[in-house]
This record gives structure tokens, C-alpha cells and sequence, in this order.
């Protein structure tokens, strides 16, 4: 098969859950002998390139226009590029993201075109409660009307978004998956060393503010915990996250490392040196943080929220939370935090959950018998 992604997180350039998966499931055609084609829009780009990173893999990057009317011909000619790319069969199929809906008002096409649901910026807007932007979420429902087919990375997601647009979706649900780390790099030891840890962007949807908030409590119960936080800074209004996690952890600011983004080697070595890690999210599609804590046998604390619960089974394989309920989310840290045993226990049992739930073959496997039967 000749694989086609509309992809604008591609190294060099800030790749976040949509790169990952991408670039993940990239590597894994290649390595079944399937070649992918990357269209980009890359920001930093100063002309068009067509870069043959291996036989099976070619990015085409499209330097972003200038001027007001640059987003309408950066769709333009994205859609420009795949309609030569199938044209020359050099794809036999188009995948596109959700976010931002850059497939709406494509013209007909000689390939099937694939969106999958990751979130997208009406999706996590509405998941707020804030209103997205008219012309945003117009564009992305066009996207999901023009999709052949649609993917949903959770049924959540696939639920909630037709919901969010007023539409009728019949998607796959293909769950995300990691890879699991050799033994060498995954957890063995669950001795106490009182520190917690979160990766991830710093926005409020991640819920840092309420870990900000329970911190407080938690360090009444654990003087000597220490918290860890792996992410790039982000918004919130006018100010920085950052200063907001500071001033809502006050006094006990001071055993907050923040560190800022690190490279995926850097986050597992952070992670698995934790006793615990901490994800109280208001919204996610399907989170890899949590599912990267897992695999590496670190007990783990997610959300309630979203689909959380189809990630974690609460008590089973880690603990789920609600992000609006500080005590509770200071008490599980705390608790976990005091008990070695049951560290231990879920540690393990979520290691063993992504192996069996969510595993990469299957994972790679779905996405192959879903593009097959589109190009059918």
C-alpha cells in the first residue's frame, strides 16, 4: 500500500499526540514494506522541499504563506499536493487529522480520504465549555462530511464529537498505543522516594492547576514529596502557566521542578524514577502521557473524565480521579505515595494492561485492515 498523512507536526518542528501517533504508525508501515507519503505545513520552512527520507518514506513540506488570506491557500495547496500525489498513484489512500479540518471543501479525489478523530479544536473547546471560533468549527465539520471514512481514537471521542457537530458517525474505534520498554528502562524499584510526576503541556485542560491546587495538601501528609513537571509552558489568558501553578502551590512552589519539554528518552528516564505519576485531565481524545507511565510500570493516576475510564480500570490497573475534586486527588497521591506494596501492585498491573489492551501490533494491524478496506 502507498500511504498518504496530512501531518504538520514533523521534526525538527514541536510534534505533540498527533506527530507521535503519526510518526509512530509511519514507522511501522515502512516496516512492513508500505510506503508513506507526509504533506506538512511547516511554519519555519522558507520554500517548498520534497525530502526522500528512505525508499519507503518521502515529506513533502510546504512553506506557510504570508498575508491574510495565507490559511485558505495552505489548504489550497495542500489539497493541490495530494490531488498530484494520487493522480501519479503515488498514494493509494489520504489520512487527515481532525484538528482544524484541513480536508473541508476538497474536490473529488482517485483515493479514499481517511480523518481520524484525535480532538479537535471544537472538540476540546466545547469539552471547556468555551465557544470555538465560528469559521473553526465550520471547517472542521465540512472535514468530517467530506471524510470516506472516519477513525476515532476512543469510542468517547467518536461520541462526543458527533454530538459536538450534530452529525452521524459510524468510525472505527482504534485505540492509541506505546511501545512497551525492554526491562532495562521500565521501573523496578518501588522503594519511597516521595516524588511525583506529570508530563504533558501546561494548560488547564491537563488539569496542572488542580495538581497545583492539591499540592498543597499533599505536602501536609508527604514533607518531602516532590513533584516533577516535563512540558512545554503554555497559556492562560494573558499570563503564563507556570506563574499560575507557582502562585496557586504557594508556599510548597519550591518542590516544584518545572522542566520544560524534553526528548521521549529524557521523559522515561524522568518517569520511571517516580513513585507515582499524575494526570488529572478535563479533556483528552486518548492520551499517550498516561499510557507512557503505564508501560513503564509506574502507578499511575488519570482521569474520570473523558475517556479515561476506557484507558484505566479504577483500582485495577491504577486510579482514576476527578479533576474538580482536590481532596480526593491529594489523598490518592498521598496514599500511594505511603504504601509500597500497593505502588507495586498497580505499577504492574498497568504494565500489563498496555501490553494486553493496547498493544502496537494490534494497534498497527487495525490501522492496516481499515486502509485496506478503503482502497477496496
Amino acid at each position: 500500500m502507498n500511504i498518504g498523512f496530512v501531518c504538520h507536526e514533523i521534526p525538527p518542528g514541536p510534534t505533540g499526540g498527533i506527530g507521535i501517533v503519526t510518526a509512530e504508525l509511519t514507522r511501522g508501515l515502512i516496516e512492513l514494506g508500505h510506503c508513506v507519503h507526509i504533506a506538512s505545513v511547516d511554519n519555519a520552512a522558507q520554500k517548498d522541499s520534497c525530502e526522500v527520507v528512505s525508499p519507503g518514506l518521502t515529506i513533502h513540506r510546504l512553506a506557510r504563506g504570508q498575508g491574510r488570506l495565507r490559511g485558505y491557500l495552505s489548504r489550497l495547496r495542500i489539497f493541490l499536493l495530494i490531488r498530484k500525489l494520487a493522480a501519479e498513484r503515488r498514494i493509494d489512500i489520504i489520512e487527515v487529522p481532525d484538528f482544524e479540518g484541513w480536508n473541508a471543501g476538497w474536490g473529488r479525489l482517485p483515493v479514499a480520504v481517511v480523518v481520524r478523530l484525535q480532538g479537535s479544536v471544537t472538540y476540546f473547546a466545547s469539552e471547556m465549555n468555551a465557544r470555538p471560533r465560528p469559521t473553526m468549527k465550520f471547517l472542521e465539520r465540512m472535514a468530517l462530511r467530506r471524510a470516506d471514512h472516519v477513525i476515532s481514537v476512543s469510542r468517547y471521542t467518536a461520541d462526543r464529537t458527533a454530538a459536538v457537530f450534530g452529525l452521524s458517525l459510524s468510525p472505527t474505534i482504534i485505540y492509541n498505543s506505546v511501545i512497551l520498554p525492554d526491562k532495562a528502562r521500565a521501573k523496578n524499584d518501588y522503594g519511597s522516594g516521595d516524588l511525583v510526576c506529570y508530563s504533558g503541556t501546561l494548560v488547564q485542560k491537563k488539569g496542572v492547576f488542580s495538581l497545583a491546587r492539591a499540592w498543597r495538601l499533599i505536602k501536609q501528609r508527604r514533607p518531602n514529596a516532590r513533584l516533577i513537571m516535563i512540558g512545554r509552558d503554555g497559556r492562560h489568558g494573558a499570563r503564563s502557566s507556570v506563574e499560575v501553578i507557582r502562585e496557586l502551590a504557594g508556599s510548597d512552589a519550591d518542590s516544584i521542578d518545572i522542566v520544560g519539554h524534553k526528548a521521549k528518552a529524557d521523559v522515561e528516564a524522568l518517569l520511571s524514577t517516580a513513585d507515582v505519576a499524575v494526570y488529572p485531565s478535563y479533556s483528552e481524545a486518548f492520551a499517550l502521557a498516561p499510557m507512557e507511565s503505564m508501560a513503564l510500570g509506574v502507578p499511575t493516576i488519570y482521569s474520570t473524565r473523558a475517556s479515561g475510564p476506557e484507558l484505566m480500570r479504577h483500582g485495577v490497573d491504577g486510579w482514576l480521579c476527578d479533576p474538580d475534586n482536590t481532596e480526593q486527588l491529594a489523598d490518592q497521591v498521598a496514599t500511594l505515595l505511603e504504601n509500597e506494596s500497593l505502588r507495586h501492585r498497580l505499577g504492574q498491573a498497568g504494565q500489563l494492561r498496555i501490553r494486553e489492551a493496547f498493544s502496537y501490533d494490534t494497534f498497527l494491524q487495525n490501522n492496516m485492515a481499515v486502509y485496506q478496506r478503503c482502497i477496496k
